[in-house]
């Protein structure tokens, strides 16, 4: 199965990519003996097309992740989240994560690495309206962070460091959608990376402020 492919609907301002899964065997911690981690990602990423024909720019995305933890006789979800966009909705950081269970995942990972083991759902009663802000965590992002979390540590040597760097910048092969919204583009949030610049009507509220100090 390919691993992307462009979505046959497109519209008049964006081409979109269908990421289907990507299934990752990593270890849980650098240097552990045994790879017991095993993680599926997939999603769908979506360019401006008036910036084909430049560098690229993302106009949406959205990400969804699974981990699953191999264990004696028992295969374990222990984590999934997605990772989403989202522009107008009062109370919705513009990027965020929601954790939820992922446990559709799962047929995928047995699938690809012959896993019989039956299986224990951990994330079965983990809050899900809990909206963290973050970082765009598009596919290409999320695949970099995992690399970065289960192969890279303190003592990674030079060949994995420079192996690292040059996966950092062929992650970076395109720039994120923060252009697209003005209240990540005004006042103080260019320099400042606290959540309270991330949510809609941020503008608004900055001009309210000003009117009340005057």
């Amino acid at each position: 199965m390919e691993i992307f492919s462009i979505d046959s609907n497109p519209t008049a301002t964006e081409i979109k990519l269908n990421i289907n899964p990507i299934i990752l065997n990593l270890p849980e911690r650098i240097g552990r003996p045994e790879a017991n981690l095993y993680i599926a990602v997939s999603g769908w990423l979506s360019f401006e097309k008036t910036k084909l024909r430049e560098r690229l720019r993302t106009h949406g995305f959205g990400t969804r992740i699974g981990y699953f933890r191999t264990k004696p006789k028992v295969l374990e979800h222990v984590y999934g989240a997605h990772y989403d966009i989202e522009e107008n909705l009062t109370g919705h950081p513009v990027f965020h994560s929601q954790m939820s269970s992922k446990i559709e995942f799962a047929e995928q990972v047995c699938e690809a690495f012959s896993l019989t083991a039956p299986l224990c759902d951990r994330m079965t009663y983990v809050l899900k309206n809990v909206r963290v802000p973050t970082a765009q965590m598009d596919v290409f992002a999320v695949i970099l962070q995992l690399c970065a979390d289960h192969l890279m540590s303190s003592q990674s040597g030079d060949e994995a460091k420079a192996a690292f760097a040059t996966m950092v910048a062929s992650c970076g092969f395109f720039d994120g959608a923060a252009h697209r919204f003005a209240y990540l583009n005004a006042g103080l949030a260019p320099s400042c990376y606290r959540s309270p610049h991330w949510y809609s009507g941020q503008v608004t509220a900055n001009a309210g402020a000003a009117q009340l100090a005057n």
